[in-house]
């Protein structure tokens, strides 16, 4: 059985290392890490095959290889063969794998003497992680009322506890009361989406913010923070359905619990109204979000006309177009066109999958765009509409138009899509003809850093992105695309790179001579 294993060995040597094998590389710098399945697992009989594939796979998305347990010595057999036997010796240890995909090769052998070889190829890397906690997985003791412990100084406030949220378009955050015994609270009015998201900011600090460990987290939820991390990580009250359901203009009381170092959000519904606090609830603002002004917002007015009613007058600068509607500025709140009937309106969410409303029309076509929103009788009644209001024949073609016909690989737009607004919609780009590179701008947060990539024609499957996770701007790396970044690699720009909270940095993006292909992204500090 040694001669054996030496042999499948040597054998894979062979065949996936031939330039080590013949003495042309050293082993330490190509290294082919192999290991067996029954000593961490015993043998699986028909399952064995199956196990070794998933270990392979596990491999791949962990980004390193596990460490052989049980190893006393290499195969003597294996110095039979004249072949260098220090590529095994990484079995022993975990081995970090230093490429974002590699093969991995599963070997059985059959009672009845055949055997089975099974090449597969990942991608992971070595910044592959385990999928993120989701709610069922939090930690199981998120809070213990009789208190224990404290919180040291960094994580309570100088002066108070303030909370912020939707309500406020994620302004102007306000001071929560103390009701004692480590309990502070705030009476907020459900606002006409009938759902609000929050978070607590120490003394009004959003690089000091409370948090859940995930998007729309329920009450009783774990307590992250404080911390610069939270952007999109919100508490939700919803009051679209189940026990807490309610109505514009209902006050709810978010409350925050502290006993010793644990710490937990609790909300409910009040019965009766909160003195003082009146049941109307603040009217949004809408903002129309369109692909012929590269996804910017545009601020529609409100039309005395009819009650709720918002519009706004808009000319297309090339043919037809896409638009979304964005209530208060927040791409948390999207109007869109319903799944299963264009018709009707959708939102307002962050659950639009892409969808848009079409507007048919040549470049030059002027269009009005309307919106009304209101309540009757209980429900939320949205209706988005437009009419054509001049045709664009004999119309000039627009400066950024003709930008666009003169730039290499013809009519084509770029955005940048970042940490900034987590991920939700691209930053207009423009074309420098004079530096022959489209350029965009972003400010870091109070982070210090932020990621991005670039999309082509706002399309998720023409992406632009580095070819490792958080790439640096000035070090070593592969531009890829145009192309579906299956696995959001990303460049970062941190303090390594000279950025600072608040610091503008312009991004450049050079292309081939035929337009299509990215050369070349630089990043400069402004």
């Amino acid at each position: 059985m040694y001669l054996a294993d030496a042999i499948d060995s040597v054998s894979l040597l062979q065949a996936h290392r031939p330039a080590v094998s013949a003495g042309q590389v050293e082993s330490k710098e190509l290294p082919l890490a192999v290991g067996a399945l029954k000593a961490s697992t015993g043998h699986q009989v028909d399952c064995a095959g199956l196990m070794a594939l998933l270990r392979g796979l596990a491999s791949v998305r962990l980004g390193s290889h596990a460490a052989q347990p049980h190893i006393r010595q290499i195969n003597p057999h294996l110095g039979s063969f004249d072949q260098p036997t220090s590529m095994m010796s990484t079995v022993a240890e975990t081995l970090e794998l230093c490429e974002p995909s590699l093969y991995s090769g599963v070997l059985a052998r059959g009672f009845g003497g055949s055997t089975a070889y099974a090449a597969t190829w990942g991608f992971g890397g070595p910044s592959g992680t385990p999928p993120q906690p989701s709610q069922a997985m939090d930690s199981a003791l998120v809070f213990w009322p009789a208190g224990g412990g404290s919180l040291d100084a960094s994580m309570r406030p100088q002066k108070a506890y303030m909370v912020v949220g939707t309500w406020c378009c994620w302004q102007n955050p306000v001071q929560m009361d103390l009701e004692g015994n480590g309990r502070y609270g705030f009476t907020m009015t459900l606002g006409e989406n009938r759902w609000e998201q929050f978070q607590i900011w120490l003394d009004g600090d959003p690089a000091r913010a409370l948090h859940p460990l995930h998007a729309k987290a329920a009450m009783q939820t774990q307590v992250v923070g404080p911390d610069g991390g939270a952007r999109g990580k919100n508490w939700l009250v919803d009051g679209r359905s189940g026990p807490l359901a309610g109505q514009p203009g209902d006050h709810y009381r978010l409350q925050l619990h502290i006993v010793g170092r644990w710490r937990m959000v609790t909300w409910e519904k009040l019965k009766q109204p909160s003195p003082g606090l009146s049941c109307d609830w603040p009217r949004g603002q809408y903002f129309l979000a369109a692909s012929w002004s590269n996804w910017g917002l545009q601020e529609m007015v409100l039309d005395q006309s009819a009650d709720g009613l918002f519009r706004v007058d808009v000319t297309l600068e090339k043919d037809e177009g896409e638009f979304q509607i964005v209530r208060n500025k927040d791409w948390l709140q999207v109007l869109y066109p319903a799944e299963d009937d264009a018709a009707k309106t959708a939102g307002p969410d962050d659950l639009d999958g892409g969808r848009c409303w079409k507007l048919a029309g040549n470049a030059g076509d002027s269009f009005r765009i309307q919106v009304q929103r209101v309540w009757k009788q209980g429900e939320d009644q949205c209706t988005v509409s437009w009419q054509k209001l001049r045709s664009g024949a004999g119309s000039s073609v627009s400066t950024a138009e003709k930008q666009l016909q003169e730039m290499p690989g013809g009519r084509c737009i770029f955005g940048l899509v970042g940490s900034w607004d987590n991920w939700c919609r691209p930053r207009a780009m423009t074309w420098d003809s004079a530096k022959s590179c489209w350029k965009g701008r972003l400010r870091v947060g109070e982070t210090g850093e932020e990621n991005f990539y670039i999309l082509k024609d706002v399309a998720d499957h023409q992406a632009i992105f580095p070819n490792c996770r958080n790439a640096r701007p000035g070090s070593f790396h592969v531009v890829q695309g145009p192309g579906t970044n299956l696995h959001k690699l990303s460049w970062r720009i941190s303090k390594k790179d000279g950025a600072e909270p608040g610091i503008e940095c312009e991004v450049r993006l050079q292309l081939d001579e035929a337009g299509i292909k990215p050369k070349k992204l630089k990043v400069e500090m402004l």
